[in-house]
C-alpha cells in the first residue's frame, strides 16, 4: 500500500545560519518529475552526474549542509524507486534511482536554485 508520509520537518525550527535540507518532495508529471528539496538557505553550487548502468541520478548540494528529517524516500510504483540522502564533508548527496526504462541514458536534469533556498530538479522521463 502507500508509504505514509514523514512528518514535514519545519525548517523555521532548525538552527539559524546552519545548512540544512528538509523535505524532500517529487512530483510526478506526464512527461516530467520535479524533485524538491527543502533548505534553510541558498544553495551556492548543485553539481551532478548520471550512473546509466545503474539508472542513478547523483545530485550533489555542494557545502556543509545536513539532512534533517528522513534521509530515504520509497516509491513502490512509477518512474523512481527510492531517493536516498548521503550525508558527506563537502556536500549533501541525493540519489535518485529509476526503475528500468523510465529515463533516457542521457538524461540532463534542469536545476534550479531558489533565491530564498532551496532547489528543484526537473528531469525528463523517456517517452
Amino acid at each position: 500500500g502507500p508509504n505514509p508520509a514523514p512528518a514535514p520537518v519545519d525548517l523555521a525550527a532548525l538552527p539559524a545560519g546552519g545548512l540544512f535540507v528538509g523535505d524532500l518532495a517529487i512530483e510526478f508529471q506526464h512527461a516530467q518529475l520535479i524533485l524538491r528539496a527543502a533548505t534553510t538557505g541558498y544553495v551556492e553550487r548543485v553539481t551532478w552526474f548520471y550512473l546509466k548502468d545503474l539508472r542513478r541520478l547523483a545530485l550533489d548540494l555542494r557545502g556543509q549542509w545536513r539532512k534533517k528529517g528522513s534521509g530515504v524516500l520509497r516509491y513502490d510504483t512509477g518512474p523512481v524507486k527510492v531517493v536516498v540522502t548521503g550525508e558527506h564533508p563537502d556536500r549533501l548527496r541525493l540519489t535518485v534511482e529509476f526503475r528500468e526504462g523510465a529515463v533516457r541514458p542521457d538524461v540532463d536534469p534542469v536545476v534550479v536554485r531558489e533565491p530564498g533556498g532551496g532547489v528543484t530538479v526537473t528531469i525528463p522521463l523517456a517517452r
